[in-house]
């Protein structure tokens, strides 16, 4: 399954991934088209990067965003 895709996971990639699976952000942000705004998919590709801020306790979203370039599994996952 996600481990086929992206070979061996870490303990806190695995988690990342559960906290994301428990959490089904997508039912909580609005439907496309009844809001100006982005697209719900990049709302929900925000929100997953906004838990794995909080998950690898990243202090600052430049910290983030410089991690999501450098990384290319946590980028996909």
């Amino acid at each position: 399954m996600i481990q086929g895709r992206f070979g061996e996971l870490t303990t806190k990639q695995k988690q990342f991934i559960n906290v994301l699976e428990v959490a089904r952000l997508e039912e909580y942000l609005p439907s496309t088209g009844k809001y100006p705004g982005r697209p719900l998919e990049d709302q929900a590709a925000i929100a997953h990067a906004f838990v794995s801020k909080m998950l690898y306790n990243m202090s600052t979203t430049r910290l983030l965003l410089d991690q999501l370039e450098s990384g290319p599994t946590i980028r996909r996952l």
